[in-house]
């Protein structure tokens, strides 16, 4: 299985794929490890030189493609996605999405207060997916 987890800062995105990783799924963070609070061994993280754009454009391209089983997470998923759909070539024609599954967070953890540039960052996270969400419908679920 293929899965994308997609949702804002402090969602659960990483608690979800780390509980992935653990039975054995490889893991993708949309993150540079420079950014990560806790870096985890076995996960593949950003590379440190891409900004959003940049970088959401290296996940569709790169990792999107490859074969499962994967978990994919981050901020930047939902960016990636649409991404995707702007880039659909003839390997993805006729597909719904890159992925078997989409794990969408749609609010912080009760316990987490978010700092400002969070509740900047959810709030794009939220847009870009309200803009691409209809595509994916077949394999989203919502938490």
């Amino acid at each position: 299985m293929r899965t994308i987890i997609v949702g804002g800062p402090r969602c659960g995105k990483s608690t979800i794929a780390r509980q992935m990783r653990l039975q054995g799924i490889r893991t993708f963070c949309g993150d540079p490890l420079s950014l990560v609070k806790e870096p985890e061994p076995g996960v593949t993280y950003l590379p440190e030189d891409l900004d959003w754009s940049a970088g959401s454009a290296y996940v569709a391209d790169n990792w999107f493609p490859l074969p499962g089983p994967w978990v994919m997470e981050g901020q930047i998923m939902a960016r990636a996605l649409r991404k995707w759909l702007w880039r659909r070539d003839d390997r993805y024609r006729g597909t719904a999405a890159p992925c078997d599954r989409i794990i969408v967070l749609q609010h912080p953890r009760p316990e987490c207060t978010l700092l400002p540039g969070q509740v900047s960052m959810n709030k794009a996270v939220q847009t870009v997916w309200s803009q691409i969400s209809d595509r994916f419908a077949g394999v989203s679920e919502y938490r």
